[in-house]
Protein backbone atom coordinates (compact mmCIF):
# COMPACT_ATOMS: atom_id res chain seq x y z
CA UNK A 1 0.00 0.00 0.00
CA UNK A 2 1.49 3.31 -1.02
CA UNK A 3 1.19 6.53 0.89
CA UNK A 4 -0.56 9.49 -0.64
CA UNK A 5 2.07 11.81 -1.98
CA UNK A 6 1.93 15.56 -1.79
CA UNK A 7 1.73 15.71 -5.59
CA UNK A 8 -1.38 13.50 -5.62
CA UNK A 9 -2.92 15.66 -2.92
CA UNK A 10 -2.29 18.78 -4.99
CA UNK A 11 -4.09 17.26 -7.99
CA UNK A 12 -7.01 16.23 -5.79
CA UNK A 13 -7.29 19.75 -4.37
CA UNK A 14 -7.12 21.31 -7.82
CA UNK A 15 -9.76 18.93 -9.18
CA UNK A 16 -12.01 19.64 -6.19
CA UNK A 17 -11.78 23.39 -6.69
CA UNK A 18 -12.56 23.02 -10.40
CA UNK A 19 -15.56 20.79 -9.61
CA UNK A 20 -16.80 23.29 -7.04
CA UNK A 21 -16.57 26.26 -9.41
CA UNK A 22 -18.26 24.36 -12.24
CA UNK A 23 -21.08 23.35 -9.91
CA UNK A 24 -21.37 26.93 -8.62
CA UNK A 25 -21.47 28.30 -12.17
CA UNK A 26 -24.41 26.11 -13.11
CA UNK A 27 -26.05 26.68 -9.75
CA UNK A 28 -26.05 30.44 -10.33
CA UNK A 29 -28.06 29.93 -13.53
CA UNK A 30 -31.00 28.43 -11.62
CA UNK A 31 -34.15 30.48 -11.23
CA UNK A 32 -34.21 32.04 -7.78
CA UNK A 33 -37.57 31.56 -6.09
CA UNK A 34 -38.71 30.97 -2.51
CA UNK A 35 -37.90 27.28 -2.72
CA UNK A 36 -34.34 27.98 -3.83
CA UNK A 37 -33.92 30.57 -1.08
CA UNK A 38 -35.06 28.00 1.49
CA UNK A 39 -32.64 25.45 0.07
CA UNK A 40 -29.83 28.01 0.19
CA UNK A 41 -30.52 28.85 3.84
CA UNK A 42 -30.83 25.20 4.85
CA UNK A 43 -27.61 24.43 2.97
CA UNK A 44 -25.71 27.07 4.90
CA UNK A 45 -27.14 25.70 8.14
CA UNK A 46 -25.91 22.18 7.29
CA UNK A 47 -22.51 23.46 6.16
CA UNK A 48 -22.09 25.40 9.39
CA UNK A 49 -22.93 22.38 11.54
CA UNK A 50 -20.69 20.04 9.56
CA UNK A 51 -17.84 22.56 9.62
CA UNK A 52 -18.10 23.00 13.38
CA UNK A 53 -18.03 19.23 13.86
CA UNK A 54 -15.02 18.98 11.54
CA UNK A 55 -13.19 21.77 13.37
CA UNK A 56 -13.74 20.00 16.69
CA UNK A 57 -12.42 16.73 15.29
CA UNK A 58 -9.42 18.40 13.68
CA UNK A 59 -8.57 20.33 16.83
CA UNK A 60 -8.74 17.14 18.87
CA UNK A 61 -6.58 15.34 16.34
CA UNK A 62 -4.07 18.17 16.32
CA UNK A 63 -3.90 18.16 20.12
CA UNK A 64 -3.30 14.40 20.17
CA UNK A 65 -0.81 14.47 17.27
CA UNK A 66 1.03 17.83 17.31
CA UNK A 67 3.57 16.52 14.77
CA UNK A 68 0.82 16.52 12.12
CA UNK A 69 1.58 19.06 9.36
CA UNK A 70 -0.58 22.15 9.75
CA UNK A 71 -1.75 22.10 6.14
CA UNK A 72 -3.61 18.82 6.68
CA UNK A 73 -6.36 20.27 8.94
CA UNK A 74 -6.70 23.27 6.66
CA UNK A 75 -7.10 21.16 3.55
CA UNK A 76 -9.59 18.85 5.26
CA UNK A 77 -11.64 21.83 6.45
CA UNK A 78 -11.74 23.45 3.02
CA UNK A 79 -12.68 20.16 1.33
CA UNK A 80 -15.37 19.58 3.95
CA UNK A 81 -16.89 22.99 3.29
CA UNK A 82 -16.91 22.61 -0.47
CA UNK A 83 -18.29 19.08 -0.63
CA UNK A 84 -20.81 19.53 2.17
CA UNK A 85 -22.27 22.53 0.34
CA UNK A 86 -22.62 20.59 -2.91
CA UNK A 87 -24.05 17.49 -1.24
CA UNK A 88 -26.44 19.47 0.96
CA UNK A 89 -27.86 21.29 -2.07
CA UNK A 90 -28.31 18.04 -3.97
CA UNK A 91 -29.99 16.42 -0.96
CA UNK A 92 -32.28 19.36 -0.24
CA UNK A 93 -33.34 19.72 -3.87
CA UNK A 94 -34.45 16.10 -3.83
CA UNK A 95 -36.18 16.56 -0.49
CA UNK A 96 -38.12 19.73 -1.36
Amino acid sequence: MTAITFETLRYFIFASVVIYFIYDYFDQKRVKDEREELIQLKTYEYVQKISLFCICLLATGYLLYPQMPTFVPLIVLVMTNMYSEILAKVYLRQKY
